[in-house]
């Protein structure tokens, strides 16, 4: 079943705007008239508002990785079957022959690159909560142990079927804490955390969705008081679900991603 993930995205947007926008108060004046610096800032539960964009590569995974069978395994009828990313299965022809076989079949997402961005909202300086999508494109690929005994270095792990259109989907919210007092050069570090759901699209076989759990971690320049260059590394860990298998495999991608950010004042100054 092929999921539309735009739409989850984009009713995710107008409910953090919906949500952010009550809490940006004016501030109460004080005797004199004048709001202090102090009062400004606590009458506001929202800080800033930053948008971000940003560009990256991520590692792909191993999502099937079985065992040579021993000589006495004796298997059920279908139990080892292998499905080709047309969707049709590996028949006995193609993998066995008179002399040997191939076996331990693997199944892998390949590395690939991702865009995306996020929306933040600033409930202090240094905490905040992001609503984050990514669009990753990498291609999948089925190899098999080749175990031919002619074959003068070996056994060797063949390719034997390729899917060259593997789409990735990511959507969630982070909750992340800048260590602006920490500076190096310029550069400050941040960590976080974050969950949401993955969408694994195949160009045939149904789509492969989960909910992710997401450490992130990086450094923040300041390019101007309102844009930040962002250098960011994340592990997101998520079920994989397998047609030859009825449970799934943990997988876990990593990416590194660059980026810029943009800050949106929403307290105003106390002159």
């Amino acid at each position: 079943m092929k999921h539309n993930p735009a739409l989850a995205i984009s009713c995710a947007i107008g409910l953090l705007f919906l949500a952010g926008s009550p809490w940006a108060q004016e501030a109460e004046p004080t005797a004199d008239g004048q709001p202090t610096e102090e009062s400004v800032e606590e009458d506001y539960m929202v800080k800033a508002y930053s948008i971000s964009l940003w560009g990256g590569w991520f590692s792909g995974g191993t999502f099937l990785d079985l065992q040579p069978l021993e000589e006495r395994t004796q298997l059920e009828e279908g139990a080892n079957d292998i499905y080709k990313y047309d969707g049709t299965i590996f028949t006995p022809q193609e993998l066995q022959f008179p002399t040997w076989n191939y076996d331990a079949p693997q199944k892998q997402i390949e590395p690939g690159v991702m865009v995306g961005g996020k929306i933040g909202i600033y409930l202090t300086d240094k905490f905040h909560l992001d609503l984050v999508g990514s669009f990753g494109k990498s291609q999948a690929k089925t190899t098999f142990i080749n175990s031919d005994p002619d074959n003068s270095n070996g056994p060797y792990r063949e390719e034997r079927d390729r899917d060259e259109d593997i789409t990735i989907f990511m959507g969630g919210g982070d909750l992340v804490y800048d260590a602006t007092t920490v500076r190096f050069l310029g550069f400050s570090p941040f960590v976080g955390f974050g969950i949401g759901g993955i969408i694994n699209r195949f160009s045939v076989l149904e789509d492969k969705t989960a909910l992710y759990f997401q450490l992130l971690g990086g450094l923040n320049f300041n390019l101007t008081h309102n844009f930040l260059f962002r250098a960011e590394f994340d592990a997101t860990t998520f079920s994989f679900s397998r047609e030859e298998l009825h449970y799934g495999k943990q997988v876990t991608y990593t990416s590194i991603r660059l980026g810029l950010t943009w800050l949106i004042d929403v307290v105003p100054s106390a002159e």
